[in-house]
């Protein structure tokens, strides 16, 4: 070797050869050794652009360096094959987390398993459940507008959507809850989650299966009537009313057991050119509603209320459930 220069850089590049042997189980030697020399070459440059050493650095160090970044970009990293050892000796983590055998030999491999945890997932389904309730509303109420509501039949269509969705939800919920029980989860337990957030109504309604369809409240009807005003037209609303009705008893009979197979043209108007109305007639509702709204509650809270809400629901939660129905 005539220079210094070429004696250094055979000399560092057979310690990059070294170094790629060392790793060669978990990464190709020609791989790290390349890597190490390019890095090397361009005086502790990256690929990256990022400098990790300068000129005054020493070449003991620079070595050093190298190998270090190597070490945590090529070469996998140590963490699972740390976590295995402290579980096979019993050493807890940080926190004083003990760690499990299978579940880390499965990191080491590239899994991670994660423990179910029903409680904190339920806890998460019914936030989301609470959201998709008010989201499906929301298809109706925030839709309050002459533009997008100019007709009776805009009216009827919006509310068949909504309750669709809701009813949707609402299944969606009971399957949640059956999970959980298959998961060892307590009844007691899952009712208490409900009743931290105020839903322990929801929760008995849901286990048995009961649909209760949302019906415009008092205010909701309000603001089409102020609407009308406004513009000077006619209250939609108004116009769509018995057909709305009409559909909320007929929903009233179905179950969260059961498919949605409520069809919305049942409810549309007649539109055929032989069609003398501008709604369809008011359909009876479903025999079963028929029979559950026969037996009637003692008192004057029975009016508006099925058999099985009078025989569930407090009289408090009565009393809410007649609020949303604008019965009260």
């Amino acid at each position: 070797m005539k220079t210094k220069k070429v004696l250094l850089k055979g000399f560092v590049e057979g310690i990059a050869k070294a170094a790629g042997e060392t790793a060669s189980p978990f990464i190709s030697e020609s791989i790290y050794t390349e890597a190490f020399m390019d890095i090397f070459a361009r005086e502790g440059m990256t690929r990256e652009g990022k400098q990790l050493y300068n000129d005054q650095t020493p070449e003991p160090e620079k070595i050093a360096i190298i190998m270090q970044h190597l070490s945590k970009t090529l070469l996998p990293t140590t963490a699972p094959f740390e976590r295995t050892i402290k579980a096979i000796t019993g050493e807890p983590g940080k926190g004083s987390e003990i760690y499990e055998i299978p579940y880390e030999l499965a990191g080491i491999f590239g899994f991670r398993p994660i423990k179910v945890d029903p409680e904190k997932s339920l806890g998460f389904k019914l936030f989301e459940y609470q959201k998709a309730i008010s989201d499906s509303r929301g298809l109706f109420t925030g839709e309050i507008d002459p533009t997008t509501m100019r007709t009776a039949q805009d009216v009827i269509e919006r509310y068949y959507i909504a309750n669709k969705q809701i009813f949707n939800a609402r299944k969606k919920m009971l399957k949640t809850i059956n999970n959980a029980k298959t998961l060892a989860l307590a009844p007691d337990k899952i009712e208490s989650i409900f009743d931290k957030r105020g839903l322990k109504s929801e929760y008995k309604e849901l286990t048995f299966g009961l649909f209760d369809p949302f019906f415009p409240s008092e205010r909701v009807r309000e603001r089409f009537q102020d609407l009308a005003q406004q513009g000077g037209i006619g209250n939609v609303f108004l116009e769509a009313e018995p057909t709305i009705r009409a559909m909320n008893s007929v929903m009233q009979g179905l179950t969260l057991f059961d498919d949605f197979n409520i069809q919305l043209e049942d409810f549309l108007p007649d539109t055929s050119p032989e069609g003398q109305s501008a709604l369809p007639p008011t359909p009876m509702p479903a025999q079963e509603v028929i029979q559950t709204s026969s037996v009637q509650a003692p008192g004057l809270m029975n009016q508006g209320l099925t058999a099985t809400e009078n025989a569930l629901l407090s009289e408090e939660e009565k009393q809410m459930r007649l609020r949303q129905r604008g019965l009260a």
